[in-house]
């Protein structure tokens, strides 16, 4: 569950989150597990009072997931009208070639179930902590990004930055900023920043 004390913290965010429309593609870097899903369903939640189609994408257990997100005030009617969905990804493959088959095929599942306008939170590729999965999510960033004016909603995509490859992460985080129109960064110690590219 997302806890309460998050709700007056860091005002700037919330409303850079409330403010988020259009044709957008947002990055979400965090080391705070709890404010990051606090944002994440909040951003959803503005989805759907929006009457936008809302996809989360986890690699968490989904019915916890939606649990939370009731928990934390989406109503159940979206649940059962499908106007949110949440995926659970499965199996992502060991190598580069079997991660990058999976992803595609995760993309497919999921592009199936679009109905403009929408909202998607989360990523392709669930396992970054290794190059093979880092590299693959960083190319379906920049394909997503140089042909986002195709989309018809907003993606939200998550890092963990525990769950990112550690050799290279400063290069990693480099390409996140470069290939999101806007970067939120969520830290522990409280300092949060949207950095506009």
């Amino acid at each position: 569950m997302v806890n309460a004390k998050y709700s007056n913290r860091n005002n700037d965010v919330i409303q850079f989150v409330d403010s988020i429309d259009g044709k957008k593609h947002i990055g979400l870097i965090y080391d705070d597990p709890d404010f990051a899903k606090l944002l994440k369903f909040r951003f959803i939640k503005n989805g759907l009072q929006n009457g936008e189609n809302c996809i989360y994408i986890t690699d968490e257990d989904s019915g916890k997931i939606v649990i939370d997100m009731i928990n934390y005030g989406i109503p159940v009617k979206y649940f059962q009208s499908s106007k949110i969905i949440v995926y659970h990804q499965h199996d992502t493959g060991t190598t580069k070639e079997e991660i990058e088959k999976n992803a595609k095929n995760h993309l497919e599942t999921i592009r199936k179930s679009l109905v403009p306008p929408f909202r998607i939170v989360g990523r392709l590729v669930p396992n970054i902590k290794n190059v093979d999965g880092i590299l693959v999510q960083m190319d379906f960033e920049k394909k997503t990004h140089g042909r986002f004016h195709d989309f018809g909603g907003i993606v939200m995509c998550s890092y963990d930055l525990s769950k990112v490859e550690k050799s290279k992460r400063k290069k990693w985080l480099t390409e996140i900023n470069e290939h999101h129109h806007h970067v939120i960064n969520i830290s522990k110690n409280g300092n949060t920043v949207f950095t506009p590219s």
